[in-house]
């Protein structure tokens, strides 16, 4: 054992000291480097060159001496500015922004970033030459700097909308590298907003590129951000195997920021495994390489990571005190990853610090706090996936594909207009060649009639009236043939221009029923799977707190109350989905039988009193109970008109009242629901009762719902012959009325 020990001790230390070496080579090289550029800097070179070297120097100090990039930066601007070289002055912009990212101070970076992007604005605004490649490459880099400060922030939309500005730029002079930087980062945020096949297909375009110039640090990053996206898609094997691809390539390039990286992913892949020693390791490996570097975005990651470890490991263990102490270990790491997520400003550390702190305090039954956090985990996970960002994100990407589809139709329109010209010249060179013919013919013609005039005149010339007769009807008949040629050139030219007007529209045609295609499912896709994850976690995380068992009677019945809120909420958003099927493919069933209306009434204000009065609303029934009221209808689809539009003011009404109630006469029976809710303005309520329409009239308050209840409710009322119509102003209120026919039959709905 003794021997086993000295030998395990000599191997550690051989491993420390070869690292130690290769750490003190490469910050020699780097060393040298930077002495390189600061002698050249003292040699006799002109000032320029001076603004160029600053800019390098800037570059690469950035990292590890911030401090002594940001001087030198200083005063290459200066230098710049004094001999009016904007293109120095534009990198060096740059470069700062890239340093000041790297240390997380983002809204230095952004001014910095700014600043670089209006040095090339004023250029093209006083009409000078924009088309230099070192310009265009600056600008490029910057708007890729721009979206990824903008997508640490959380503001998705308007990154993908930078990375598209900066592909731009990387089209224009053909830089393969800055395409696959482009790529790598809009695969990042597809990934943020759980896209993952879209992701995917971005990483693979970037890897392509990266392969391409040999970029070997590209190629560990796609390696490693596709890792992740097949570890989602539970392919542990090849997330593996891309992992230590990443990792082979970092280790190589001595990338220590790539390895801890890799080592993170590694041990969340081990993580979810359930195999918590081997993802302990990895983490503990990418955390003590994460604080030599002093990355504080990296160190909210793993603190993260831990957070979640030790909350998982306290939910295997049976001790109390063991469980206990793990969970208080899990609620001190999310605290540490709160505050460097709030002082760096990262929005999606905060919400995974909101998920497990409100996690951990619910395992030590601290159940106030824990609904605290939970609430301010939902606030910021709505704030990252809403539905209007979303809209935006696919408006962008469907924006970006546009224009190229648009540049392939120029580009055919060209190809077009060539074959045009050349159809025109191949007929004149007919028409040249047809004249030559003509002019030869008639030479010889005149040639043959000279000779046989000096042997015999007289014979001649009948001989030579013969012959210009037979040339003349052969004239004719060419001259025919030409013309029959010309006119079948024309259809043909007509033809073809017909069958480039034709595709033209084909394609516009084709384009814009994808484009409204893809928005559409993109809006359903993306609105539904939020609408139904928010009640499934609720219903899930306040099941998991009714198995406490110290949980007193009202905090039960509470949770209780939560859990049939969000069950309700979810069997309406399914009833809505599967009714509105049934409508489009005619196959809603509708069951036409008298009914009494108050019976109707009773039913709806049984249903919704309690609900209105925990919101502090009062809920009014405007009908004469003791009337006999009676109607040929469906009672079932009518309730589910009433409880949709109920549910709608019961979701926008704050304070105030709620009121239902009917009118009647000798045909039509008219019923209203009023409400003292945000009201809907009047651009709005056109569109309010389409598919997939939600009134958000504040963006700082998000309501759930799909927008299929009005929807549904129209064609359900259209069914029982009836009509549905609203009145409302903004901030006041709104009254939906609906107006059935008092004897309405089946045959009339389907006729």
């Amino acid at each position: 054992m003794t021997k086993r020990f000295i030998g395990i001790l000599i191997l550690i230390f051989f491993l420390y000291f070869t690292v130690q070496n290769q750490q003190a080579i490469a910050q020699q090289s780097e060393q040298t480097k930077v002495d390189s550029l600061t002698g050249e800097l003292k040699s006799n070179i002109s000032e320029k060159t001076k603004v160029d070297l600053l800019a390098k120097l800037t570059w690469e100090l950035r990292k590890q001496y911030p401090d002594s990039a940001e001087q030198y930066g200083l005063q290459g601007i200066k230098l710049a500015s004094e001999i009016n070289y904007l293109a120095g002055k534009a990198e060096i912009n740059k470069n700062l922004g890239s340093k000041f990212y790297n240390h997380s101070q983002y809204d230095s970076a952004i001014k910095r970033y700014n600043k670089s992007v209006q040095i090339y604005n004023n250029l093209l605004n006083s009409n000078s030459d924009t088309s230099n490649k070192k310009i265009l490459k600056v600008i490029a880099e910057a708007y890729n700097g721009l979206g990824l400060v903008t997508y640490n922030q959380g503001k998705y939309n308007k990154a993908i909308e930078l990375y598209q500005k900066a592909l731009t730029f990387h089209e224009k002079i053909n830089n393969k590298k800055g395409k696959a930087d482009c790529y790598n980062n809009i695969g990042l945020i597809y990934w943020s907003l759980k896209d993952y096949n879209r992701a995917l297909d971005y990483y693979q375009n970037a890897l392509e590129l990266y392969n391409e110039e040999g970029d070997k640090n590209g190629v560990a990053n796609c390696y490693n951000n596709m890792g992740i996206i097949l570890k989602f898609q539970d392919n542990y094997d090849s997330a593996i195997t891309s992992y230590r691809k990443a990792l082979e390539l970092h280790n190589k390039r001595n990338n220590k920021e790539g390895e801890a990286t890799v080592f993170t992913n590694l041990g969340h892949l081990y993580f979810e495994k359930n195999e918590f020693q081997k993802a302990k390791s990895f983490f503990e490996k990418s955390l003590q390489i994460k604080k030599q570097i002093g990355d504080k975005k990296a160190l909210a990651s793993s603190y993260g990571s831990y957070a979640e470890l030790h909350y998982t490991l306290a939910d295997s263990l049976q001790n109390i005190s063991q469980k206990n102490a793990k969970y208080r270990e899990a609620i001190a790491f999310a605290r540490e990853e709160l505050r460097l997520a709030k002082e760096i400003g990262i929005v999606k550390r905060k919400e995974h610090a909101f998920e497990f702190l409100s996690k951990a305090c619910a395992g030590l039954k601290n159940y106030q706090l824990a609904y605290k956090y939970h609430t301010l985990f939902k606030e910021t996970e709505d704030s990252l996936f809403n539905t209007q960002k979303m809209k935006e994100i696919e408006s962008l990407e469907a924006r970006y594909q546009n224009e190229k589809k648009q540049l392939e139709i120029t580009n055919l329109e060209k190809e077009n207009k060539l074959k045009t010209i050349k159809l025109e010249k191949m007929r004149m060179r007919q028409i040249l060649s047809y004249s030559i013919i003509l002019i030869l013919a008639a030479f010889s013609i005149f040639l043959l009639i000279i000779r046989k005039k000096l042997k015999k005149k007289n014979w001649t010339i009948n001989e030579q009236n013969r012959t210009i007769s037979e040339q003349y009807k052969e004239i004719q008949s060419q001259n025919k043939k030409i013309r029959s040629q010309k006119d079948e050139l024309e259809k043909h030219r007509n033809k073809l221009e017909q069958l480039v007007e034709q595709r033209t529209k084909e394609l516009k045609s084709a384009k814009e029923k994808a484009e409204e295609s893809n928005r559409l499912k993109s809006a359903f896709l993306a609105n539904m799977s939020h609408e139904i994850r928010t009640p499934m976690n609720a219903i899930i995380g306040f099941t998991n707190m009714l198995n406490q068992e110290d949980i007193n009677i009202k905090e039960r019945q509470t949770m209780i109350n939560h859990i049939n809120y969000n069950g309700y909420s979810l069997l309406n958003l399914i009833d809505n989905i599967i009714d509105l099927s049934k409508v489009e493919s005619n196959q809603l069933d509708i069951e036409f039988k008298t009914i009494n209306i108050q019976d109707i009434i009773k039913e709806l204000y049984e249903s919704f009193y309690e609900s209105f009065n925990v919101n502090g609303i009062k809920f009014k029934i405007n009908s004469d109970s003791n009337e006999n009221l009676y109607v040929k209808t469906d009672d079932y689809r009518l309730k589910q008109v009433f409880r949709n539009i109920l549910d709608n003011s019961l979701k926008f009404t704050k304070k105030g009242y709620v009121e239902l109630g009917y009118t009647k006469n000798q045909d039509i029976i008219k019923f209203y629901v009023k409400d003292t809710g945000i009201g809907i303005s009047e651009n709005k309520q056109e569109v309010i009762f389409q598919r997939f329409t939600k009134i958000e009239n504040d963006k700082d308050n998000l309501f759930r719902g799909a927008g299929l209840g009005l929807n549904l409710s129209k064609n359900i009322v259209e069914l029982l012959g009836g009509e549905i119509h609203l009145e409302s102003q903004l901030n006041k209120g709104s009254c939906f009325y609906v107006s059935i026919p008092r004897n309405y039959s089946s045959s009339q709905a389907f006729s």
